[in-house]
C-alpha cells in the first residue's frame, strides 16, 4: 500500500501545482500574518489586510440581517450590513453562492467576482465565514484585487459578474476606488 501512495504523489502533486495561482499561498501567509500582528496590537485589521494586500475598506457597520439556505450543494444567501461611523444611514449588502459574489451599496451594485470581499469581525479580529453571521456582528468589509487570472477574457467567463448573475462588464473595484480617491 505504502509503495502505491508513493507512485501517486507526483501526479498528486502536479496537480495541486497546476491549481493554484502562483504568488497566492505566500500572499495569504502575508496577510494572515498582518492580521495577526494587527490584532495582537489592537490595531484596525481591516485597514492594516487592506494595505497589505492593496485594497480597501468599503464599508463598516453591523449586520442587520441575513438568509441563508442550501441549494443543490451550494450555500446561497444575502448578509445586510447597516453603515456605522463614516457609513451611517448606508446599507451594504453581500449576496453569496458559497463564496461573497456581489456587494451592494444601497442596493447599486458595488464590487462583483472576481474582485475579492472580505467580510472581517472587528470585535473578534477574524475573519467570517459563510453562513456564520449573527445579527449584531461588527464588521468591515474589505475589498482585494482579484488575481489576474480570474480577469482575463477566460477567468472572466468562467468566474466573472455574469455567474453571479450581474448583466455588466467586470471592473476592477480596487482599480475605481483608487482612480477615484486621485481624482479628489
Amino acid at each position: 500500500m505504502h509503495a502505491q501512495s508513493s507512485q501517486l504523489q507526483p501526479t498528486q502533486t502536479k496537480q495541486s501545482c497546476d491549481a493554484v495561482i502562483p504568488g497566492t499561498i505566500s500572499k495569504a501567509l502575508t496577510v494572515g500574518q498582518t492580521m495577526r500582528r494587527a490584532a495582537e496590537t489592537q490595531s484596525d485589521i481591516a485597514s492594516a489586510i487592506a494595505e497589505c494586500a492593496s485594497g480597501y475598506v468599503a464599508f463598516r457597520g453591523s449586520v442587520k440581517e441575513f438568509h441563508f439556505e442550501t441549494k443543490d450543494g451550494f450555500t446561497l444567501g444575502v448578509i445586510h450590513i447597516q453603515g456605522q461611523g463614516e457609513y451611517q444611514g448606508a446599507t451594504y449588502s453581500i449576496e453569496v453562492k458559497n463564496e461573497n459574489m456581489v456587494a451592494r451599496l444601497n442596493g447599486v451594485v458595488d464590487v462583483t467576482i472576481p474582485d475579492l470581499i472580505c467580510i472581517l469581525d472587528l470585535d473578534q479580529n477574524i475573519p467570517v465565514t459563510n453562513p456564520h453571521h449573527r445579527v449584531g456582528d461588527n464588521l468591515a468589509v474589505v475589498i482585494l484585487p482579484a488575481p489576474k487570472e480570474f480577469t482575463s477574457e477566460k477567468g472572466l467567463a468562467a468566474f466573472g459578474p455574469a455567474y453571479a448573475g450581474v448583466e455588466q462588464d467586470y471592473q476592477s473595484a480596487v482599480a475605481k476606488h483608487f482612480t477615484k480617491l486621485k481624482s479628489a
